[in-house]
């Protein structure tokens, strides 16, 4: 939970499991005293729920005294609107799920048998194999508290824009509330708050219809460039323990890795990133920046984002990277890209983005978040970019966003077109323009979004 250390808090019981660690075999989680849900590894669900059924829901139940994290109408108090139209929208839904701790807590105390806690089973072969429990990372309640502080100071144009308000202020609340163990496995219902997630590809969910192994292989199929790493010398990070992590000769992937190897081949077609300065803006998962900076471990990458996605990027980057990665409390300190190290990752407020204007930028990008702004707010991200560098990568629906019929509910106020793309930069040229490929071929038949790439003389 936020604020809590992700380290072990119960001893190993007598299979060698230590239960407080959780690992990818189990989730037992709960909504109330009289509703859970438990998912259970090779279809133990029936046999975990009798269990739990047979010694009562008392272990389920929230804690009889208040709870100290802050209520849904306590977040949307700290989570300012963006516009006065936007103050009378819906509640965040703080209600998500929490881990039932206090459950693996009677399991233990209560030193069920081989026979009562069957799920165990699966998992004496789980510890006496070599794999690795995948890393969690650290919940920082507060540095989420000074980020939503900063972004409360910032100037209107940087607010969250229609499209994101209300998901952003659910999402606040789900990490007040849950904090980010196994986040990447999250699959918490549509319309939830902990669905959020999955909204900016911060999950990484297995895909039943997949085959991982074809997807793979269509992915490494578009390195068309020397300038471009092989797909197999990269692999991707566990930390947050990812439902659909996959392995080929020793490299890891789940699907969206293979989706952001695709749109790295893209670019490399265009340009060489070895000891290059890399601007992305609304950089998500930050997933694209940890496959850059594993590709070319020179060059030099700068996240703005919103809060609190960048929350969420900040504390699993600093995971991933460890000394290579500087934290926002660092950042937010800085006013231009004066002592910027190279080969660094650096994550900023999207209200910091003016100072890349006076400083030197090989590439900007932009994957599926303009899209999600109005014309007027793209229009000042450009006007900045345009002054610091000559070449912009933009992965886009071209056509534009669901327009909303009521502010303050999904979709956008007004679409941001390929049109709106070219009046905001008059002075570059579309070296490209084609459809967005996929490592999954069916999906990638029947997608909207377009690849293009922008230059300047």
């Amino acid at each position: 939970m936020a604020g809590e250390s992700s380290q072990s808090l119960l001893p190993p019981n007598r299979f060698g499991l230590n239960l407080s660690s959780r690992p990818a075999g189990i989730s037992i989680r709960t909504r109330n005293r009289s509703c859970f849900r438990s998912s259970v590894a090779h279809g133990r669900e029936a046999t975990a729920r009798k269990t739990m059924q047979a010694h009562g829901s008392k272990a389920l139940g929230r804690p009889s005294t208040p709870d100290r994290r802050p209520s849904a109408r306590a977040a949307n108090e700290r989570f300012p609107a963006a516009h006065d139209r936007n103050r009378a929208a819906p509640g965040t839904g703080l209600g998500a799920e929490r881990c039932c701790e206090k459950f693996l807590l009677a399991l233990y105390r209560e030193n069920w048998n081989e026979r009562d806690l069957s799920f165990n089973i699966d998992h004496r072969a789980m510890m006496k194999s070599d794999q690795k429990i995948p890393e969690q990372v650290d919940d920082d309640e507060e540095l989420l508290q000074l980020m939503m502080e900063d972004y409360r100071n910032s100037d209107a144009i940087y607010k969250t824009t229609n499209y994101w308000y209300k998901k952003t202020k659910r999402l606040y609340g789900f990490l007040l509330q849950n904090g980010l163990r196994d986040f990447r496995r999250n699959n918490d219902p549509k319309g939830t708050a902990g669905a959020v997630l999955r909204a900016f590809g911060a999950t990484d969910n297995l895909n039943a219809a997949l085959n991982y192994e074809e997807a793979y292989d269509r992915a490494a199929s578009f390195r068309q460039s020397d300038n471009t790493a092989f797909l197999g010398s990269l692999s991707v990070s566990d930390v947050g323990n990812p439902e659909d992590l996959h392995d080929r000769g020793g490299s890891a992937y789940t699907n969206s890795w293979l989706n952001f190897y695709i749109r790295y081949c893209y670019v490399s077609r265009f340009m060489n990133l070895d000891n290059k300065v890399i601007v992305e803006l609304g950089s998500g998962s930050a997933k694209q920046a940890e496959l850059i900076k594993k590709a070319h471990p020179t060059a030099t990458i700068l996240l703005f984002d919103i809060i609190p996605q960048l929350y969420i990027q900040n504390q699993y980057l600093k995971k991933v990277f460890g000394k290579d990665f500087v934290d926002y409390e660092v950042c937010r300190e800085m006013k231009s890209l004066d002592g910027i190290e190279a080969g660094k990752i650096y994550v900023f407020a999207n209200s910091q983005l003016p100072m890349i204007s006076i400083g030197k930028v090989d590439l900007f990008w932009n994957a599926a978040s303009f899209q999600e702004m109005e014309p007027n707010v793209v229009k000042h991200y450009l006007d900045i970019v345009s002054k610091a560098t000559k070449n912009i990568y933009l992965m886009q629906h071209m056509k534009g966003q669901s327009v909303s019929t009521v502010p303050g509910t999904g979709g956008v106020l007004e679409a941001v077109t390929l049109e709106t793309y070219k009046e905001c930069l008059p002075d570059y040229t579309v070296v490209d323009l084609s459809r967005a490929e996929l490592a999954n071929a069916d999906a990638s038949s029947k997608t909207m979004y377009s690849d293009s790439f922008w230059t300047r003389d």
